[in-house]
């Protein structure tokens, strides 16, 4: 649920409530819930944090090689577009 909170709240513009919710997802993960390592990336990329983004990502690459980065749809523009997400999915060869 809070993933997407993240994501309806970045696309409206609301980036101030975006790194609330990052914050109340860093709690959740504290307390023991497990969340994903493509969860973490794309709640960062949404948020326009793209560095910490591009981390779990190649993460999320290495835990999970066959998910289809290049085609997720809740990637935000700006993460899609970055040079080391397009690396991630080089390594991941997919059939064009």
């Amino acid at each position: 649920a809070l993933l997407d909170l993240i994501l309806l709240n970045s696309r409206q513009g609301f980036g101030h409530k975006v790194d609330s919710l990052i914050s109340e997802l860093k709690d959740l993960g504290r307390s023991g819930t497990y969340i994903s390592p493509l969860r973490w990336s794309i709640a960062y990329g949404n948020a326009e944090k793209i560095d910490d983004a591009i981390r779990w990502m190649e993460i999320a690459a290495k835990e999970h090689p066959f998910f289809h980065a290049k085609n997720y749809p809740y990637l935000s523009d700006t993460f899609r577009n970055d040079t080391r997400f397009q690396r991630i999915v080089e390594k991941m060869d997919y059939p064009a």
